[in-house]
């Protein structure tokens, strides 16, 4: 139901994060809306807070997404009292699984990091001690997931351990 979206990037020249900015901003003109971008700096959460706000406001956006867990924080902080603006973020911290839990975002996109970097090191660890490789060739999916209300409560658990 989002028709004008906004894209809170953390870092304004970050190609990596321009690129997820505009394939949010493509989902949504396909969908019929639009998408604008707002950088902001996280290490000031409060001016954070304050621009997500304002640009809610002003722009008359309807849905939020961030790009990481210290914007989305910011985030929530802004949109508190504004309960029908959808928001969602990458990446997992206990508050923002709290969040998603309570249904106070949509989901958050665990790119499973520890997978991504852990599963590689195990993986040459056997080809190289054994000459073992699971899947040599093949897709060895290790992420992205998305982390909604009905699994936040577990990732929680294992985010506040650093699994996730």
């Amino acid at each position: 139901g989002v028709r004008r979206g906004l894209c809170v990037k953390q870092e304004a020249v970050n190609v990596g994060l321009s690129a997820r900015c505009r394939g949010f901003a493509d989902a949504l003109r396909r969908a019929g809306g639009d998408a604008e971008s707002l950088a902001v700096d996280v290490q000031n959460r409060g001016a954070t807070r304050q621009r997500v706000a304002e640009a809610v406001r002003s722009r008359r956006i309807d849905g939020v997404l961030t790009l990481d867990t210290e914007a989305a924080e910011a985030a929530l902080d802004a949109l508190r009292g504004d309960e029908g603006i959808p928001l969602a973020t990458f990446d997992l911290s206990p508050r923002v699984l709290e969040a998603v839990r309570d249904a106070r975002m949509e989901f958050a996109v665990d790119q499973q990091a520890y997978l991504q970097g852990y599963l590689p090191v195990v993986l040459l660890a056997q080809k190289i001690r054994y000459g073992l490789f699971a899947g040599e060739g093949e897709l060895i999916p290790t992420g992205p997931k998305f982390v909604t209300r009905t699994t936040a409560g577990r990732v929680v658990r294992l985010s506040e351990r650093g699994i996730r």
